[in-house]
């Protein structure tokens, strides 16, 4: 008998649901089916409030929790359809819902925290599918940092007849993954990957990313400004670390514009092109990924 499960999730870019149908029946997950369920922008811009402090945040995270809750379950019965599946063939779905709060743990005196939304009560409900959920808070609770997320699913996927593997997953944020004879070696955030570009051309261009870097590719390079975005103390830091939208986000970008640089709108997105790339290759070296 097949073993049919559902993932879902919404990443720090939040530009969809992403939910995949996986047979898990052998050794190695097999996608079947995936839907790209899209996020109203007015959802997208209460999320992107909820990842920076501000005023009734319980209030609006509640109200939030449930209406994700019930995207997350559109995009499964979305998903069924497509596959031509009832929600009996299905063992379970994983939800890791949407970050809105990542406090990485910083040393002994504080321990950190992590909030992901989407309510799976709601999602078991209105899908009548067992529903699993708050993947992150147990590696916390253990010293860990709660994320990147996508190494255990590198790790379920790297080949076997390959000693060892290297992962890069490139959302709104970088993270990296090195996998040896089944184990991960190590995984870790790099920094932003498309995430402050994605910020940038909506202020600026109104549309939700990049294409293609045309836009960044348009500009040069910054070196001044470059230089200041990457004195950041996050790239400093020796992995294991994580990070995400709390440290990296559009009105980080815009002081130091403010305050040093006057830089025309697509100079500084060919910066934030090559800080990705510099970070992501520097943090690479760091971590000793070549040896592994």
């Amino acid at each position: 008998m097949k073993q049919l499960y559902i993932g879902l999730i919404s990443g720090t870019s939040i530009d969809c649901i992403d939910a995949a149908l996986v047979d898990c029946t052998e050794d190695k997950p097999l996608l079947l089916a995936h839907h790209e369920h899209p996020i109203d922008l007015p959802t997208k811009q209460a999320i992107a409030a909820l990842c920076l402090p501000g005023d009734n945040e319980i209030e609006r995270m509640g109200q939030l929790d449930l209406q994700l809750g019930c995207l997350f379950a559109d995009a499964v019965n979305q998903l069924l359809a497509k596959a031509k599946l009832s929600h009996k063939d299905i063992v379970a779905i994983g939800s890791h819902g949407q970050t809105i709060r990542h406090r990485p743990p910083k040393d002994n005196n504080s321990p950190g925290f992590t909030l992901q939304i989407g309510d799976a009560n709601t999602i078991a409900e209105k899908t009548q599918i067992t529903t699993v959920a708050d993947f992150r808070r147990r590696d916390m609770a253990a010293g860990g940092q709660g994320a990147p997320f996508a190494p255990a699913f590198h790790q379920a996927i790297a080949p076997n007849n390959i000693k060892s593997s290297a992962f890069l997953n490139l959302g709104g944020i970088a993270n990296i993954t090195v996998v040896s004879q089944g184990n991960i070696v190590n995984g870790f955030d790099t920094g932003p990957a498309n995430g402050l570009m994605d910020a940038w051309i909506l202020k600026h261009k109104h549309v939700a990313f990049d294409n293609n870097g045309e836009w960044a590719r348009s500009g040069t390079v910054n070196e001044a400004l470059l230089s200041d975005l990457k004195a950041h103390p996050y790239f400093s830091e020796a992995a294991p670390k994580s990070t995400g939208r709390e440290e990296f986000h559009l009105p980080w970008l815009e002081s130091i514009l403010e305050n040093k640089h006057a830089v025309c709108n697509e100079d500084v997105q060919a910066t934030l092109m090559r800080l990705s790339c510099e970070t992501i290759l520097e943090a690479a070296f760091a971590s000793n990924i070549e040896n592994n």
